[in-house]
């Protein structure tokens, strides 16, 4: 999206954020990633949006960490080398 002709792109806030006087809230059944969460944050507050009035976050929202992301790629390395057919 674009906002004040920037070219936005948001994975983890909703889009709403640069609505005035609409309550954004991230809610359980989305995995969020706070290391991208926050980076999103830092873009959306530089163009003067009050992310700490405006973004909520449920308490049953389910996170992801940075040791969860290297585990799952490690396990998809070792399917896929499973599969690798060597001669």
């Amino acid at each position: 999206m674009y906002v004040k002709g920037e070219k936005v792109v948001l994975h983890q806030i909703p889009s709403g954020i640069f609505h005035k006087g609409i309550v954004n809230l991230i809610g359980n059944g989305v995995v969020l990633d706070p290391v991208t969460l926050r980076k999103e944050c830092e873009k959306v507050a530089s163009m003067g949006v009050d992310v700490k009035k405006n973004l909520f976050i449920a308490e049953r929202t389910n996170l992801i960490i940075p040791t969860h992301v290297r585990w799952i790629k490690q396990q998809n390395l070792q399917r896929a080398m499973k599969r690798l057919v060597l001669p």
